[in-house]
């Protein structure tokens, strides 16, 4: 650890000091995360749930999010049960999450279009659109806050079902606006406040709605099931764990 880090490290420990909350990753405990999300007042109205501003995301310590211990704690449960040669594909990931991942299976494999992000992974070139990779040739897909990015988000779908094994399963998750009915999108906008206002970050072209499950239905050869951190966690859990108890896993089984 650098020096930095150290002094940093030692500076929070004083001003959050406490065990109110533990992050799984670096096992750190705090009176209080930090604060993350988008400022966008239009987000905050909405509701969107991993993308609005919330208190309590982010470890002060390690940097894990909210979004990456609820992945964490889930995969956990599930990936006990997997088989030692497992396929799995994390497609532009949380570092934290993966450097995680890739010591659960040796099949593990990262994929960004800009893969010297990545490059502690050995990541791959991978155009989540046009993905180079056989028909039926991964157990587990990860695919988490990308496709709200991606212009042809449907064909991106397909493409996640096309290399996703009969049997398989993933997890292709993205914020959520739960006070929108169907998904807002407008690929024609280019000025960056515009987006960030409308969407929540300069990256969006879309903000999805409560039909993401149906719209993941309909372009993928998959059944969608929303887990719940309620579903496998207890309340103490959820809060120790400074989770959003509304936060959805979007977990996708391929037929």
């Amino acid at each position: 650890m650098s020096v930095f880090k150290k002094i940093r490290n030692s500076i929070f420990r004083n001003i959050h000091r406490g065990d109110r909350y533990h992050c799984i990753y670096c096992q750190q405990t705090a009176n209080r995360f930090r604060a993350a999300g988008s400022h966008s007042k239009r987000i905050q109205k909405l509701n969107a749930v991993g993308t609005a501003r919330r208190q309590n995301a982010a470890c002060p310590f390690c940097g894990s999010s909210d979004r990456s211990r609820l992945l964490r704690l889930y995969l956990d449960k599930e990936l006990s049960t997997s088989a030692p040669q497992t396929k799995l594909l994390h497609i532009a990931p949380d570092d934290i999450l993966a450097r995680w991942l890739s010591r659960q299976t040796p099949e593990f494999t990262c994929g960004s279009l800009y893969p010297e992000d990545f490059a502690e992974f050995n990541a791959i070139k991978l155009d989540v659109t046009q993905i180079d990779f056989p028909d039926n040739y991964f157990d587990i897909i990860l695919c988490n806050h990308v496709l709200q990015q991606v212009p042809d988000h449907l064909k991106a779908m397909n493409e996640l079902s096309r290399i996703l094994k009969p049997g398989g399963w993933g997890i292709i998750q993205a914020p959520i606006a739960h006070a929108l009915d169907t998904t807002d999108e407008d690929l024609s906008i280019e000025d960056p406040r515009e987006k960030r206002q409308r969407f929540g970050s300069t990256l969006y072209c879309r903000i999805y709605g409560k039909d993401y499950p149906q719209i993941l239905q309909e372009n993928g050869n998959w059944q969608v099931t929303e887990v719940r951190p309620a579903d496998f966690l207890t309340d103490d859990e959820i809060t120790k764990n400074a989770l959003i108890p509304n936060e959805i896993l979007y977990r996708v089984n391929a037929m």
